[in-house]
């Protein structure tokens, strides 16, 4: 967005930027949990529930 633009978002393309986030918000999850040595690697890894991430 530009300036006071405003972008609407269709269910489908607000679908799309969420499954988006959820991936990094799993990602940057998955690494916090490497680093703090709750897992050794990242097969380990069991994603947050969909409520969660």
């Amino acid at each position: 967005m530009r300036g006071s633009e405003e972008e609407h978002l269709g269910v489908e393309k607000a679908r799309q930027h969420l499954q988006l986030l959820r991936g990094i918000a799993l990602e940057q999850d998955m690494h916090a949990q490497l680093e703090a040595g709750h897992i050794g690697s990242p097969e380990e890894y069991v994603p947050l529930p969909d409520d969660e991430a």
